[in-house]
């Protein structure tokens, strides 16, 4: 992830890979969600 090079504007985060469209904030929480529970399964 890119992570300031992503985002169009304030708040927004647009995925160069799959073209996902997303809140920024919400964007940076799933990440941290995956990353936990890939930790803890691994």
């Amino acid at each position: 992830m890119k992570a300031d090079a992503n985002r169009v504007e304030r708040g927004e985060y647009v995925c160069e890979n799959c073209e996902l469209v997303a809140n920024s904030d919400l964007n940076a929480a799933e990440n941290m969600r995956a990353t936990v529970t890939e930790s803890l399964m691994g």
